[in-house]
C-alpha cells in the first residue's frame, strides 16, 4: 500500500533530522559538558542577593541566600558528576536511524493531542495542555525542536502560549522557564540522552513532566513570586493582601515602608512624602502648600493668609531705618548731644599767640 501524503511529509522530515544528526558530534560527547546553566543561575541569584542587601530588604535577602546556597550545591553536584564521568571512557553510541526517527515522530500523535510537523522549517512543535500549579494557572506551553538547532545547547525552546509571567520578571513565564530556556534540573542527563539517541517521544514527555512539577532547587522563581507582590520601596516580596497602595502614585508598599501624612492620615510612599519647611512634619502632596513669601513648602498649620509663620514674623518687625511720622513729613533731626568733659579734645595753641600761662603770677625768689 503506497504511503499517504501525510506519511510522505513525515518521512521527509525524518530524513531532515537524520541529515542533521550526522552533523552533530557523537552523542556521548554531548552529555559530557560543564553545568553552565547552574552557574548562570547562581550568578543571577548572587546579583539578586546583593541588590536585596542594598535596598535593605531582610526577607528578600534571606530568601535569595537560601536559593543561592541550594543552587551552589547543585552546581557542585554537577561538577562532581562530570568529574566522575570523565574518569571512565565514554560508552559507544550510534546515531539514530531513519526508521527510528520516523517511528518516534509517528508516536508523538499518540502522546500529545496537539502536534505540528513543519516540513518547510524542519521542526516539530508540541503543545501541552493548560498547566496549573495550584492556585497559579500558567497556561499552555509550546515545545519546539528544530533540526538545524541540534548542534546548539539547548536545541529546543519552550514558549508560553498564554503567558502568566512572574511579577517583576516578565521573562519568567514558569518557575523553570526564563526567556524560553528550560531549567532542566535533575532531568538534564535524561533529556540529553533521549535527544542524542533520537528518542523524540521520550524527549518531549520529559520536558512536559518538568513543566508539570515544581522543584525549588532548580527554579528561576518561587511560587510565592506569582502569589505575592513586590514592595516598591524595599523590593521585599509580600502577600498581596498585606500590601498598601500609595494614594498619590499608586505603588504598592509593605507595612514597614508605609508613610502617613500627619494632617490627613493619607498613606503615601517615600517618594511622594514631603516635609514642612517650618515644623518639619510629614505631609502628602495634597496637604503641601507654597508660601507666597519665601515660596517654601508649608503644611496647613504653619500657613496663614498664604504665608508661612517665618514670613509673617518678618512682616511684624519693620526695619529700624523706616521711621515715618504720623503726618507724613520727615522726622525732625535728632538734637545735638552734649559732649562730656572727658571727651573734649585739647586745642593746640598757635605759635604767634601770646603766652598767657604765667599771666598775673608773681615771681617769688627762691
Amino acid at each position: 500500500m503506497p504511503p499517504t501524503p501525510s506519511q510522505r511529509r513525515l518521512l521527509r522530515l525524518a530524513r531532515a533530522f537524520e541529515h542533521q544528526y550526522l552533523q552533530v558530534s557523537p552523542p556521548s560527547a554531548a552529555v559530557e559538558k560543564l553545568p553552565r546553566n547552574s552557574w548562570q543561575q547562581a550568578e543571577r541569584l548572587e546579583h539578586c542577593l546583593h541588590r536585596a542587601h542594598a535596598l535593605g530588604g531582610s526577607n528578600a535577602g534571606e530568601r535569595y541566600r537560601h536559593l543561592l546556597r541550594s543552587r551552589l550545591g547543585r552546581l557542585i553536584g554537577g561538577l562532581t558528576d562530570l568529574h566522575d564521568r570523565l574518569r571512565d571512557p565514554p560508552p559507544s553510541a550510534r546515531r539514530p536511524s531513519l526508521r527510528l526517527l520516523y517511528s518516534e515522530m509517528a508516536t508523538l500523535r499518540d502522546e500529545f493531542s496537539d502536534v505540528t510537523f513543519d516540513l518547510a522549517r524542519r521542526e516539530i512543535a508540541v503543545r501541552t495542555e493548560p498547566i496549573t500549579m495550584d492556585p497559579i494557572e500558567l497556561g499552555r506551553f509550546e515545545i519546539r525542536l528544530r533540526a538545524k538547532d541540534l548542534c546548539d545547547r539547548p536545541p529546543y525552546q519552550v514558549t508560553a502560549l498564554d503567558p502568566c509571567p512572574c511579577r517583576g520578571q516578565d521573562q519568567v513565564t514558569h518557575p523553570h522557564v526564563q526567556n524560553g530556556v528550560l531549567c532542566e534540573g535533575e532531568g538534564q542527563s535524561a533529556i540529553a540522552q533521549a535527544l542524542s539517541g533520537g528518542r523524540l517521544s521520550d524527549f518531549f514527555l520529559l520536558i512536559r513532566q518538568i513543566l508539570r512539577t515544581f522543584n525549588p532547587d532548580s527554579a528561576y522563581a518561587t511560587l510565592e513570586d506569582w502569589l505575592g507582590v513586590n514592595c516598591d520601596d524595599c523590593d521585599d516580596r509580600i502577600p498581596e493582601e498585606d500590601s498598601f497602595p500609595c494614594r498619590q502614585c499608586g505603588c504598592l508598599l509593605c507595612e514597614f515602608c508605609l508613610n502617613t501624612c500627619q494632617h490627613c492620615e493619607t498613606h503615601v510612599c517615600s517618594s511622594c512624602l514631603a516635609s514642612c519647611d517650618n515644623c518639619e512634619s510629614p505631609m502628602c502632596p495634597r496637604c503641601s502648600q507654597r508660601c507666597r513669601g519665601c515660596h517654601g513648602e508649608s503644611c496647613p498649620v504653619c500657613l496663614e493668609d498664604g504665608m508661612c509663620s517665618r514670613c509673617l514674623s518678618t512682616l511684624e518687625e519693620p526695619p529700624d531705618a523706616l521711621h515715618i511720622s504720623p503726618t507724613g513729613s520727615e522726622p525732625p533731626p535728632p538734637p545735638p548731644t552734649e559732649k562730656s568733659p572727658t571727651s573734649e579734645t585739647a586745642t593746640t595753641p598757635s605759635p604767634h599767640a601770646p603766652n598767657t600761662d604765667g599771666l598775673g603770677e608773681a615771681c617769688v625768689p627762691a
